[in-house]
């Protein structure tokens, strides 16, 4: 069990100097769902890197290079498609310099949990010499019973296997250095609020919430 901080799209400094006690941090969550230009990103998250790295030589920063949309493809505002990786490595070069690991969000959307991906991702950062280690830095799955497609959700047994076997797959790649899941908390029935470990009234444990104390 370890600690984390997240930063914004635009990381700050001030935020990392505001919590000393963390020394493990990532650049932003997600910045892909956020419609970011992704050159100006990349170099605006390198320059930050780089700052980091001066300022806090003893912490560690990591990058989110698994884009969830398109197969870990991301469209660029004149209608490219490409990998997350490319467009990030052909904006600054150099970033991966800057960084200790690089973290991924590899939901399953409902369904047993995948590697494919995650492995694939993997492939194209060591093409491109980054062969720092992976950090799942959220996994999980939503208990309850949404009848929005997009948002499948599992019964509570499901959501304890998945997590097993995700972590039991996780641990037959070395690259993979920790797993954060997602997250300890319910704060409510629908799709995003229960994801969590525990019912949403804080004390009623999930089935997950054992599997979790068994796995770490």
């Amino acid at each position: 069990v370890g600690v984390m901080g997240l930063l914004d799209d635009t990381p700050s400094m001030a935020t990392v100097d505001a919590y000393p006690t963390i020394n493990l941090w990532e650049s932003s969550n997600e910045p892909y769902f956020h419609q970011v230009d992704v050159v100006a990103w990349a170099r605006t998250t390198r320059d930050f890197g780089r700052a980091f790295k001066q300022r806090y030589p003893a912490k560690m920063l990591v990058i989110p290079m698994l884009a969830q949309s398109n197969g870990g493809d991301y469209q660029q505002p004149a209608g490219t498609w490409k990998p997350w990786v490319t467009h990030v490595f052909d904006a600054a070069p150099d970033i991966g310099q800057y960084f200790d690991g690089w973290g991924a969000h590899p939901y399953s959307h409902g369904g047993p949990p995948s590697l494919t991906l995650l492995d694939k991702v993997r492939a194209q950062l060591v093409a491109r010499g980054f062969t720092k280690p992976c950090y799942v830095t959220e996994i999980g799955w939503s208990v309850g019973t949404s009848t929005v497609p997009s948002q499948r959700q599992v019964t509570a047994a499901q959501q304890a296997q998945y997590l097993r076997e995700f972590v039991e797959q996780a641990r037959t790649r070395s690259w993979i250095e920790q797993i954060y899941v997602y997250s300890l908390r319910s704060w409510g029935t629908a799709f995003e609020p229960s994801f969590g470990l525990f019912e949403p009234d804080n004390t009623t444990e999930r089935p997950a919430a054992a599997v979790f104390r068994g796995l770490v």
